[in-house]
């Protein structure tokens, strides 16, 4: 299972063992923390019906990459939600949906608590 790291100043999570994606959590330093909040305010403006992190790619223009580690960063840090519902990408993968805090069920509210407590306990 991939263990995500967040141990720099700001929070941009990598993956450990990875020097590729400690080095690119690195470079991503100065700008993480605004995208993330980008990140938000997109999703915030869904409502309950939230986004897909390809629709926030979509959105944005930002390349996979780059969306999937600040929307994984937006979660970890409650800024949004991973919920329980899913739906299909372009390419007819199921993906979860994200919402803002306040759309999000209280289950799905521990959920998320719950996984920033054990990433942060390892």
């Amino acid at each position: 299972m991939t263990r995500y790291v967040f141990d720099t100043p700001d929070g941009c999570g990598y993956v450990e063992g990875s020097d590729t994606s400690r080095e690119a959590a690195a470079k991503a330093l100065k700008k993480a923390p605004a995208k993330r909040r980008r990140v938000a305010e997109l999703v915030r403006a869904e409502g309950w019906a939230g986004l897909l992190a390809r629709d926030v790619e979509r959105l944005t223009g930002w390349i996979i990459s780059t969306t999937s580690a600040r929307v994984s960063e937006a979660a970890f840090w409650g800024l949004i939600i991973k919920t329980t519902r899913r739906r299909k990408t372009p390419s007819k993968c199921s993906a979860a949906v994200y919402v803002a805090p306040e759309f999000a069920t209280p289950a799905e509210l521990e959920g998320n608590r719950q996984f920033t407590l054990a990433v942060l306990s390892k």
